[in-house]
């Protein structure tokens, strides 16, 4: 980066009067005399348009503050709110004339990129020509996998709220002003949506956590199909939203919104038997009653148990021996067999048959008769563990 800015500062030098160097943390002090001495609420805005993956980039200035503008230099940063996403590309637009077009683009430690654009004409030239408003060019964002979010955005020269820095037909004068107004945008697989400023600028009261990738639990009891929920907080959030994995769609789902930012805890009934993968992320709504959304939770999966055995009959054969047999349970890998000599006393397993097997099942007792019998099913569960059903009622010979 310091190599690029030097080799564009040189060729500055060529078309400018005198030597230019735009300034990377304390803007000048500007004389009365340049147009561009302004505040910031007068210095202008900048705007960002979505057409799929494009991006279009533009600024415009107060009437009056455009005349003798030769040089600019401003900085776009491009992040994956969710999914992934390659390097993006800067395009210039055919109304940018200037000498010296420039857009080097950095990746930072948190996996964005910053977008650093510089733009330089011969003294003479103005880049606003005859109108408040320059089209820079176009931002082409190169998401990596089918779901996703990229937020774009105007960013600081050192961090902080979006600013732009101008310099004067002369190359004497050059001011750092921030950007009135500036939306940031966000470009997803379902479409784009503008960002409000109380959600896009730094330093605003929900950014300071907002956006945090959650961790997501998930778990369920034996017995139960009742699948309990529980994530992490996150304090900038308006609520969050659970997703569920659709096997035929190939992708996540919305399974519900959770209104709150202090509810991280969520319980719903689901399929006996079934395998499921959940994520959770977190959402600000605007005033107009858009989104905008967090990171991706990681995912949770999780094996429900099969349901209750109903149907058991039992049918004495001997002193010792027994014959039982229920009804089939969708998705089960194997039954348990449970005995005791009391219908209320303690049961203990007397044997486990695979999942074929439901008919006529012969039980031989050893120490004695049994005379209550209870059937559970079971599944295999994420860890290969046994995940076992409810208890079926307690039978005796009839």
């Amino acid at each position: 980066m310091k190599n690029r800015i030097t080799f564009v500062l040189t060729i500055l030098f060529l078309f400018l009067a005198v030597p230019l160097v735009f300034p990377t943390v304390t803007p000048t002090v500007i004389p009365a005399v340049f147009p561009m001495s302004v505040s910031a609420a007068e210095a202008g805005s900048g705007t960002l348009t979505a057409d799929k993956n494009n991006v279009a980039v533009s600024l415009h200035l107060p009437a009056g503050q455009t005349e003798g503008i030769t040089s600019l230099r401003l900085k776009l940063r491009v992040s994956a709110v969710s999914g992934s996403m390659g390097k993006p590309a800067f395009v210039f637009s055919g109304a940018v004339k200037s000498e010296v077009r420039d857009a080097g683009i950095s990746k930072e430690k948190d996996g964005s990129y910053l977008v650093d654009i510089i733009v330089s004409g011969k003294k003479e030239q103005k880049l606003f020509a005859d109108s408040e408003t320059l089209r820079l060019g176009t931002l082409i964002v190169a998401p990596t996998s089918q779901n996703y979010q990229i937020k774009a955005e105007f960013a600081g020269q050192t961090g902080g709220r979006p600013e732009v820095t101008y310099v004067d037909r002369d190359g004497l004068n050059s001011v750092t002003v921030s950007l009135s107004k500036a939306d940031a945008v966000i470009v997803s697989s379902t479409g784009s949506q503008q960002v409000p400023p109380d959600l896009s600028t730094p330093g605003t009261q929900n950014d300071s956590s907002f956006g945090k990738k959650l961790k997501l639990t998930v778990s369920v009891k034996n017995g139960s199909n009742r699948v309990s929920f529980r994530w992490t907080r996150d304090e900038g959030a308006d609520g969050y939203v659970l997703y569920r994995y659709n096997t035929s769609k190939k992708k996540y789902v919305r399974m519900k919104t959770i209104a709150g930012s202090k509810t991280v805890s969520y319980a719903k009934k689901c399929s006996y038997g079934k395998r499921y993968s959940f994520k959770v992320r977190s959402y600000q709504k605007a005033a107009d009653g858009t989104k905008v959304y967090g990171k991706m939770s990681a995912a949770s999966k999780v094996k429900v148990p099969p349901a209750k055995v109903n149907g058991v009959t039992v049918k004495r054969q001997g002193y010792l021996k027994t014959a039982l047999s229920w009804k089939k349970v969708s998705k089960a890998k194997g039954y348990q067999i449970f005995g005791s000599q009391e219908k209320d006393g303690q049961y203990s397993r007397i044997k486990t048959v695979s999942a074929g097997k439901t008919k006529n099942i012969q039980v031989r007792q050893k120490k004695g008769p049994v005379t209550y019998y209870k059937v559970r099913a079971f599944v295999k569960g994420i860890d290969k563990k046994r995940v076992y059903g409810k208890f079926s009622a307690a039978k005796t010979a009839g």
